[in-house]
């Protein structure tokens, strides 16, 4: 397309041929000719395409909540599927984790592992190779 195209723009009430017939139009149709370097083109252009942009955002804005509301759907029946399971395992843990004492736990594990002898903790295919030589 030449970068100088002429564009038709018909005011109220003005008469266009169907596209590809090649109509005489009647005299009391008027007609504007414009080139795209006139600002007027310019701008209706510029014009043109924010409208086609807030359209497509408008889409997509849309799809994006459409798509938060389907994950909320699938999270409220995956939480009333698991919920029971979650609070019996809860409840479950509720004691053992009340009862945790580290510090006596770490003590208990240090006294087993001091306890142990290397070979005893190694399994029996390792043999301990002596310093001696």
């Amino acid at each position: 397309m030449a970068p100088y195209t002429t564009i038709s723009l018909h005011f109220q009430g003005a008469w266009r041929p169907p596209a590809g017939q090649t109509t005489a139009k009647p005299a009391n149709s008027p007609t504007l000719i414009l080139t795209k370097a006139d600002p007027y083109v310019c701008r209706l252009e510029w014009e043109s395409a924010v409208l086609r942009g807030c359209n497509v955002f408008r889409q997509m804005e849309e799809e994006r909540l459409d798509q938060l509301r389907q994950l909320g759907e699938k999270y409220n029946q995956a939480m009333d599927e698991h919920r029971p399971r979650l609070v019996a395992s809860s409840q479950r843990l509720q004691e053992p984790v009340r009862k945790c004492d580290v510090r006596r736990d770490m003590e208990d594990v240090s006294k087993r592992v001091r306890s142990f002898t290397v070979a005893a903790i190694l399994p029996s295919s390792v043999t301990i190779a002596s310093n001696s030589g």
